[in-house]
């Protein structure tokens, strides 16, 4: 008998989270589908203990399995306790056999990360985020993990307004209406300017929808004949014209993983270096990588100045895992030779992670995001569940 499919869900307590932690208990509960609660504790404010143990409460009244994880050694910085979430996350997936992790995220944050990446780049082509679906962002931690953002076209305003009507009250943190935080001071000008904010979100709605096809684009050439993997690990990426953006940002993608790590290109530094490469022959060592100039496209391959080592997971350097059965080539190509493994039975996974990240890519149909598109209803009543004596934040 095949064992239940596990889901992982992210959830802080937020209005967001709870609406997502409700809207995945009603989607599944008919289904042999199993739900893992993970709320995490950033350990920045004296409530958040109790606030995270209330989370794991709910779930487990809910008939869901549920952990929280406290931030060992927290920072009062936002990109500090990013990575530390993602980390966990896919750690807490991992140890459940969960491939998902369901993050609650709505359209409001989508309209605000607009607004802030158009204040940095208006030229970017993917102004527009999060998206749908994506890999986890860490690497090698997050290795054949996706993540949904089943709630993204939703608004925050709807979801509170059912969540009060289930009788739930969420958190506000209070580092969301703080003004030290970008974010915060774009959440209120937008709530201060109601006109300008119905602008702003049709102005959304379109390049979010552009940032979908956009990326299903680069993921398309991705899969494609035009970038293969030698069994050395040097990654070849044929008939590219940097003159079309999905071109530049399949390359990206290609640097991060030929350098074994997670650290994604800011598109002013590619769009520099890319200009630097003016000729065939031409290499240059950005991001952890190599990038060289062919007559017919690029070879990328790991910067061999980088340290490599045994990293979690028991990949090397992110980029090979040990196979008994396999062998290294005798002769390696020299943009790769002297950041090869210390001995031959060894196999890259580069390709593996390449076809993985196509795969989310394009595996966003109109009909799926038509379904996530639709309004949702949250009704926790069932045979099993009600709602008068769910634990309160």
């Amino acid at each position: 008998m095949t064992a239940p499919k596990t889901i992982a869900v992210a959830v802080s307590g937020g209005s967001d989270s709870l609406a997502l932690l409700a809207w995945a208990h009603q989607h599944f509960q008919q289904t042999t589908t199993k739900l893992h609660v993970v709320s995490l504790d950033h350990q920045l404010r004296p409530e958040s203990r109790a606030e995270t143990e209330t989370v794991v409460a709910l779930a487990a009244q809910l008939g869901h399995s549920a952990e929280r994880q406290s931030w060992k050694s927290p920072k009062p910085s936002q990109n500090a306790a990013r990575a530390w979430r993602q980390v966990i996350l896919a750690e807490s997936a991992k140890r459940v056999g969960a491939e998902t992790i369901l993050l609650g995220h709505t359209f409001d944050d989508v309209a605000e990360t607009y607004l802030m990446r158009r204040r940095r780049d208006k030229t970017a082509p993917r102004l527009a985020g999060p998206v749908l679906q994506a890999p986890s962002p860490v690497w090698p931690q997050g290795r054949g993990l996706s993540l949904l953002r089943p709630l993204l076209w939703q608004r925050r305003a709807d979801l509170r307004a059912q969540l009060m009507r289930l009788g739930w009250r969420w958190i506000d943190d209070p580092s969301n209406s703080s003004s030290a935080y970008e974010r915060s001071r774009i959440r209120t000008f937008l709530d201060a300017h109601p006109n300008l904010a119905r602008t702003v979100l049709d102005n959304t709605k379109l390049a979010l929808l552009s940032r979908h096809s956009f990326d299903a684009d680069v993921g398309r050439l991705l899969s494609s004949g035009s970038v293969s993997v030698d069994p050395d690990g040097l990654i070849r990426a044929n008939a590219i014209d940097l003159a079309i953006d999905f071109h530049s940002a399949a390359i990206a993608i290609l640097v991060r993983i030929a350098s074994g790590g997670d650290r994604q290109l800011s598109d002013p530094t590619l769009r520099n270096a890319l200009e630097s490469l003016s000729c065939a022959g031409r290499r240059i060592t950005i991001g952890g990588a190599w990038l060289q100039k062919t007559r017919s496209g690029f070879l990328i391959g790991r910067d061999p100045g980088a340290a490599a080592h045994i990293g979690v997971s028991s990949l090397w350097d992110g980029r090979f895992e040990p196979d008994a059965r396999r062998r290294l080539p005798d002769v390696s190509h020299p943009l790769v030779r002297e950041s090869s493994p210390p001995s031959p039975s060894w196999r890259p996974v580069i390709a593996e992670r390449i076809a993985w990240e196509a795969q989310l890519m394009t595996d966003l149909s109109q009909e799926k995001l038509d379904t996530y598109k639709q309004p949702i209803v949250l009704d926790l009543i069932s045979k099993t569940h009600g709602t008068s004596d769910l634990p309160m934040s």
